[in-house]
């Protein structure tokens, strides 16, 4: 037996265990290796009846290549060559030749991973949309919560440049959205009931049947918070100032 046709198997033991691909009968540790299966789960197989092990003397019993094949197509439903008796040394799973090196296969896939990250679709440019990255570094986003904004506005994506990219146009109309309905942009135009209560020295109820009375438009907000417009609360406030008595008495008075 040339060692050309030998394959060497670590058994479970730590032994090493030759394996030719042009043997035709083994023993059970052999058979336990080309399985990768225990000893223990082999004797199974044979008091199972699925294999039919040859006992050639009281220490002495071998299975062949027929039956092994045939135990596995019985098992899949259909024929296997018999590769499983040898082993391919042409490549291995780093994608090198038995020489060290790097066969062709392997270069062309690494050119492609890196050849993706500059592929994207026509019109999809980096001026014209953002990547995730971009995205979360730009807004102070997590990834998470970039999913949740996409989700609530429907911010179409499209793969490129290696990752998923969204317009730029829809994402920055989504954020603006986003942080007017969590009330970070309302501050400019808007009063809170607190801001109302400490400026002008009233109640909630005081802010909020002054609001009613006059008028003053509002918005909800940031969890139901109620928003009243400053404009429409600053004009209805100086004419309530004209028409109020102790308003007129001080003018009155100054005369």
């Amino acid at each position: 037996m040339g060692k050309k046709n030998e394959t060497q198997l670590n058994s479970s033991g730590g032994s090493v265990v030759n394996v030719s691909s042009r043997q035709e009968f083994y023993r059970p540790q052999q058979v336990a290796e080309l399985l990768g299966i225990s000893l223990r789960t082999y004797y199974t197989m044979v008091s199972r009846g699925k294999l039919h092990p040859v006992k050639l003397s009281e220490r002495v019993t071998v299975v062949s290549r027929k039956e092994i094949l045939s135990m596995i197509e019985a098992a899949l439903g259909e024929t296997l060559s018999q590769t499983i008796f040898s082993k391919d040394k042409g490549h291995d799973c780093k994608g090198k030749d038995s020489k060290g090196k790097a066969n062709e296969g392997a270069k062309t896939r690494r050119v492609s991973k890196r050849a993706a990250k500059d592929r994207a679709p026509v019109g999809v440019t980096h001026d014209t949309h953002y990547t995730m990255a971009e995205i979360c570094a730009k807004f102070d986003y997590s990834y998470g919560r970039l999913y949740t904004l996409r989700m609530r506005y429907q911010i179409p994506s499209i793969h490129a440049f290696g990752t998923t990219c969204y317009p730029k146009e829809a994402v920055d109309k989504a954020v603006s959205e986003e942080r007017e309905r969590l009330g970070r942009t309302l501050g400019e135009h808007w009063y809170t009931c607190g801001e109302l209560m400490r400026i002008y020295g009233l109640g909630k109820t005081q802010v909020r049947r002054f609001a009613n009375t006059h008028h003053v438009r509002t918005k909800k907000a940031n969890g139901n918070r109620l928003y009243y417009l400053k404009e429409d609360w600053e004009a209805e406030r100086r004419k309530a100032e004209d028409k109020s008595p102790s308003t007129k008495d001080k003018r009155v008075g100054a005369t």
